[in-house]
């Protein structure tokens, strides 16, 4: 996990962008974590200064549902 963090730290415009149908998920982007880990995706968004890490989710999920909820809520 902490190479894949380091690594969009140093070029974050590696992910591709995603949800485009979904206005308040336009600017995530998404990014495969490298083994043993890669079943899971980290979403983030960046600027020039910040890389925002929004969630780490494991690929197989209903990802725009989850990404629109509070990270706090169970999603069951």
């Amino acid at each position: 996990m902490e190479a894949t963090l380091q690594k969009l730290a140093d070029t974050p415009g590696l992910g591709r962008p995603r949800f485009k149908d979904w206005p308040e998920l336009a600017e995530i982007h998404s990014w495969r974590v490298q083994r043993p880990y890669h079943r899971h995706a980290i979403f983030y968004r960046f600027d020039d200064e910040t890389l925002s890490v929004e969630r780490v989710l494991h690929g197989g999920r209903d990802l725009p549902r989850r990404l629109r909820q509070s990270p706090y809520e169970s999603g069951e």
